[in-house]
């Protein structure tokens, strides 16, 4: 009879431990499979949010010294191998590969803004910028603006391309112009408008000029749709 009593405790000491075993795997089974969306869905996060206020370039180069700012209009490769940046308020900035430089032009407040950077076929930049028209021609830089016959009455240029015959064409606040390497000449748009434009800037503001490989000049502006021009011929994208 002693040795059936044991026996029993034995089993039921057994039993046992088999039970918890069991109930304390299932628990670390239900740890194991709470995923990531189920933690943001059903629990507070009392964790503070950090932001990176960092968005100069990573210090791969230490002399970079984080001198581009965080907000970059355009950026541009020249025939040399040079990366020039055209920041929204911090000017020019040129990189070389292993210098970073930021461009200072005699005459002109360096928080000014550069929306498009070209070049022609002779090496020569273009930049488009909201105190006018700068040209670097490798030595020096010279502006052209109002007194060069630029229309509007802002300065600030917003298209800017270079087509296959070389001429260089300007939208800005003021409409479309030509450059001829000395003034500006007055380009006009039809006058054909949507029904309900809605100018964020100006009626005659051109921020976009593209040349496709036929040859055809595309015009985007500002509340007035798309147009494009061949051989004088206009033809207005948009619905009216």
């Amino acid at each position: 009879m002693k040795n059936t009593g044991c026996k029993t405790i034995f089993k039921a000491r057994n039993l046992l431990l088999i039970l918890l075993s069991l109930q304390i795997s299932a628990c670390s089974g239900q740890v194991k499979e709470k995923s990531i969306p189920d933690i943001k869905k059903n629990e507070v996060n009392t964790q503070p949010i950090i932001l990176n206020q960092n968005s100069t370039f990573p210090q791969i180069h230490t002399n970079l010294n984080g001198m581009v700012r965080e907000f970059v209009r355009t950026m541009y490769q020249d025939k040399k191998g040079n990366y020039w940046f055209g920041t929204n308020g911090d000017g020019i900035i040129r990189y070389d590969g292993q210098i970073l430089e930021k461009i200072t032009i005699a005459g002109i407040n360096p928080r000014f803004r550069v929306l498009e950077i070209v070049e022609d076929t002779a090496g020569n930049l273009w930049f488009g910028t909201s105190v006018g028209l700068i040209k670097y021609n490798g030595k020096e830089f010279t502006t052209f603006s109002k007194k060069a016959g630029l229309p509007g009455e802002d300065e600030e240029i917003w298209g800017l391309t270079i087509d296959k015959n070389g001429l260089i064409w300007v939208g800005s606040i003021g409409g479309v112009s030509h450059f001829d390497g000395e003034k500006f000449i007055p380009f006009s748009l039809p006058d054909s408008k949507v029904e309900n434009p809605r100018h964020m800037l100006s009626e005659k503001l051109v921020f976009k000029i593209i040349e496709d490989k036929n040859g055809t000049m595309w015009f985007a502006t500002d509340g007035n749709g798309v147009f494009k021009y061949k051989n004088g011929k206009f033809i207005h994208l948009t619905s009216h």
